[in-house]
């Protein structure tokens, strides 16, 4: 399970990278602490980034709501999972089974993508293009940092 702080890294990435460029290396630890950093580091990065405190504010919140959006898209992942291997185990499960779970699954996935893409573009609209530059800039030095590669896949 990701942490936190590698959900916020991973979800504020999804504002400028295409979701196949990102992979992670499993390089999160499970504790509270390191949830914690993680979100501290991204408020540091967002007050270094937006000098306007009041905007500031209404980035951060942005981001918590991705971060959310973020973690209920993993878990509803992991269940939908769950409901494939089990559907695998009983020998008489008919393919429409399979095919609903894959459905459902996609259909969430692209319902909390759009949702995501919706934030990124508030946050984008906060903010000037100096401002975006210099998050998006921070957020790439994180993620060199945390994901150990400088491209993507």
């Amino acid at each position: 399970m990701r942490t936190l702080k590698g959900l916020c890294l991973a979800a504020l990435l999804v504002l400028i990278l295409p979701a196949g460029c990102m992979r992670p290396h499993g390089h999160y630890g499970g504790s509270e602490g390191a949830m914690e950093r993680g979100s501290h580091e991204m408020d540091e990065l967002v007050d270094k980034s937006v000098k306007d405190p009041a905007k500031a504010e209404v980035v951060k919140t942005l981001i918590k709501e991705i971060v959310q959006e973020a973690k209920l898209s993993n878990q509803q992942k992991r269940e939908y999972h769950k409901q494939l291997y089990d559907l695998n185990a009983r020998y008489d499960a008919p393919v429409e089974d399979f095919t609903k779970v894959l459905d459902d699954a996609h259909n969430a996935s692209m319902r909390s993508a759009t949702k995501i893409l919706g934030l990124r573009f508030k946050i984008k609209n906060e903010l000037t293009a100096d401002e975006w530059k210099e998050l998006i800039g921070g957020m790439g030095e994180h993620r060199s940092r945390y994901w150990g590669d400088k491209g993507g896949s």
